[in-house]
């Protein structure tokens, strides 16, 4: 008898519909950073979710991007890459060509550009090329795109669109590394999470020491900054910043911009003088210049 108790059981579980949301996001808003996508907003009329993209105030970090399953089809800035990825694809010159069209219905509706006055150029992309993306047609699937100089239509499974967030560095290297963390004091200890109650690492910091960073990804509590960092090629942990000591280090750094200033125009205006320093009043009311004059 408790046999079958259980087996009646076990059949109701599986009959009854659980209740799971089952909504789906056809078009999901995503912020791009260097080193992640982070979920901005879902939905499911286009035009929506190319409004929540152009509404968000994107920069060369942080780039607003549209996914359809899981591939961007729509980005704020972005390159299109035209590149064949797999050699084997490869067996006439040909296979590398894509054809570039005056109008995104041509794109879609032309496979082969003999005597069609659409048809603008090719692009061999047997070796790889980028282009400047410019926008994406939902009705018909193309992307808008320029590339020396041309102004054309291409079918959007020809592209990889990839957000220039992700070439993001501080000397703008092609392709570039993680933007980079200094650490303005030692001893800050390493922690597998953003809390002084993860467990230390047994790593801490020195003075000036400089990392690889994870912007997407910092955290902030009552008294702390949390940011992710890659502490070497083997650990990454996170580091704690004091909220005032991020407002001590914004401040040096903008009082650096202001004495770079300053001497340029003691130059400019020819003064016997020599500035030594300068440096802002934590609440900033005030901003001091040291110098030596006769």
């Amino acid at each position: 008898m408790k046999k079958v108790f259980m087996y009646l059981l076990y059949l109701s579980l599986i009959l009854i519909p659980l209740n799971v949301n089952a909504s789906t996001c056809k078009y999901e808003v995503d912020i791009s950073y260097p080193d992640d996508d982070v979920k901005l907003s879902c939905h499911e009329n286009y035009n929506d979710a190319l409004n929540a993209m152009n509404n968000y105030k994107s920069t060369e970090k942080q780039v607003a991007v549209i996914k359809n399953n899981g591939r961007i089809i729509n980005a704020k800035y972005a390159i299109a890459k035209i590149d064949v990825h797999n050699e084997a694809e490869i067996q006439y010159r040909s296979d590398g060509v894509k054809n570039l069209y005056r109008t995104s219905y041509a794109a879609y509706s032309h496979s082969v550009p003999t005597y069609d006055p659409d048809f603008l150029t090719y692009i061999a992309s047997t070796w790889g090329a980028d282009a400047a993306f410019l926008n994406y047609d939902p009705q018909y699937n193309t992307v808008n795109i320029k590339i020396s100089g041309v102004n054309g239509w291409l079918k959007k499974d020809e592209v990889i669109i990839i957000p220039i967030s992700k070439y993001y560095s501080k000397t703008f290297n092609y392709p570039s590394n993680r933007p980079k963390i200094k650490s303005i004091k030692s001893s800050i200890t390493l922690r597998s999470g953003p809390s002084t109650d993860s467990e230390s690492l047994r790593r801490s910091t020195s003075t000036n020491q400089v990392f690889e960073y994870y912007p997407s990804q910092t955290k902030e509590d009552d008294t702390y900054y949390w940011y992710k960092v890659k502490y070497d090629a083997n650990t990454v942990g996170w580091l704690a910043s004091k909220k005032d000591e991020k407002r001590h280090l914004k401040n040096v750094q903008e009082s650096q911009i202001a004495l770079k200033k300053c001497r340029e125009l003691v130059v400019k205006h020819q003064l016997n003088m020599k500035i030594l320093d300068a440096s802002y009043t934590f609440d900033r009311d005030q901003l001091f210049f040291y110098f030596l004059a006769d």
